[in-house]
């Protein structure tokens, strides 16, 4: 099968289709170049046409953002409790359980198998459903019924924090859905004012150039980064100009920490300041909280389980 002709594919909607940034970043360019010849009513014609489309555009880019925002400060109170969890909640539990019945004994063994283990590794599910079925094997252990208490208590804590992370995470799907389909329309608009634009410019085609971002078209930058980090690597996730403000999600897709920091050269080791996002979390940054973005290009990830893989994206936001 042939290729399709290259001035039957629609450019905006190929480079812009991994990033929504790079659309807005379009879009409001040559929203600004038309309303620049407005005075023209050719141009103020495709202005009018545009618009909307533009507007509507940036209205579900902003909620998208800020879907995300909300989704990292629930992100962020998950891991608190988990980190929690896996410290000190599972430290007193287990030494309160061996003031009656020593390690290794069938008693100990039947409440805490693996001992703090399964609270400590593994999914963020995973180590919710320890603390539930804790509380439950301590069911009718009179003189353990203030532990029980507790693990209960802070099983219902971890449920409810999940389950909000959970309703997050749904509804920034569903804006990202919202947001792609006005993605779409606008480089449908787009489009279309470019072929209007060299309708009006037939004898001089390249003068409609001026209403568009063409550096930005040829060099889309990548903007998603996804990867596989092997047990203890560091590995290097992705070289870019970072600028003061600059914001960039950090997900990991897998079941153990991940730490992530900008580097000076591509070869050097994880320093200060970095970020840590614990298995199954994600959280948004600033670029300056990875490192110096005036001297650092290089973001780097670091997978702390000493075997096992690690998974990871990145975006550009």
């Amino acid at each position: 099968m042939s290729r399709p002709w290259t001035y039957l594919v629609n450019t905006f909607e190929s480079v812009t289709a991994d990033s929504y940034r790079l659309a807005k970043k379009l879009g409001d360019r040559t929203i600004l170049d038309l309303a620049n010849n407005i005075a023209n009513p050719y141009m103020a014609d495709l202005h009018a046409n545009l618009l909307p489309h533009v507007a509507t555009y940036n209205t579900q880019y902003m909620k998208w953002k800020g879907e995300i925002g909300a989704q990292k400060s629930t992100t962020s109170g998950l891991t608190v409790l988990l980190k929690t969890l896996s410290s000190e909640k599972i430290a007193r539990w287990d030494i309160q359980i061996q003031v009656l019945y020593p390690q290794g004994s069938n008693e100990y063994i039947l409440l805490l198998p693996y001992r703090r283990a399964p609270f400590q590794h593994g999914s963020q599910e995973d180590r919710i459903s320890a603390v539930g079925s804790l509380g439950m094997m301590l069911e009718g252990k009179q003189q353990l019924a203030a532990t029980k208490a507790e693990v209960d208590a802070f099983f219902a804590t971890l449920t409810n924090s999940f389950d909000t992370q959970k309703q997050k995470l749904n509804q920034t799907t569903m804006n990202s859905t919202a947001l792609d389909a006005a993605r779409e329309a606008v480089c449908v608009e787009m489009y279309y004012t470019l072929a209007m634009l060299m309708a009006y410019y037939k004898t001089n085609p390249a003068a409609a150039a001026a209403f568009f971002d063409v550096e930005s078209i040829r060099n889309h930058e990548q903007t998603t980064f996804n990867g596989t980090v092997y047990g203890a690597e560091l590995k290097l996730a992705m070289t870019h100009t970072f600028i003061l403000g600059e914001e960039v999600r950090l997900v990991n897709r897998g079941n153990h920490d991940l730490r992530f920091a900008l580097c000076t050269e591509a070869n050097d080791a994880i320093g200060q300041p970095s970020v840590l996002v614990a298995a199954g979390n994600e959280t948004i940054v600033r670029a300056e909280e990875l490192g110096d973005v005036a001297t650092q290009r290089y973001l780097k990830v670091e997978n702390l389980a000493p075997a096992e893989d690690g998974k990871y994206t990145i975006m550009l936001l």
